[in-house]
């Protein structure tokens, strides 16, 4: 996953972080799934989303990095 220090948009500060999926009370991380949906009970491989957010003009930049397994 590339390291973002300056924004592609304006040059300002770029600030990592995540977007986060509320559910239920609980604050999960957003996941990039591979694939169709099979079915309910089926656990496909997800990666977290990592997101970068400039402090000057807010842009978001998004990964889903590669998987480490």
């Amino acid at each position: 996953m590339p390291e973002l220090s300056k924004c592609p948009k304006c040059e300002g500060s770029m600030e990592a972080g995540y977007i986060s999926d509320n559910t239920g009370g609980a604050i999960l991380h957003s996941a990039w799934i591979s694939g169709a949906k099979v079915g309910f009970f089926k656990t496909p491989k997800a990666i977290t989303i990592v997101a970068h957010r400039c402090v000057s003009c807010g842009f978001l930049e998004s990964y889903a990095p590669k998987s480490t397994s």
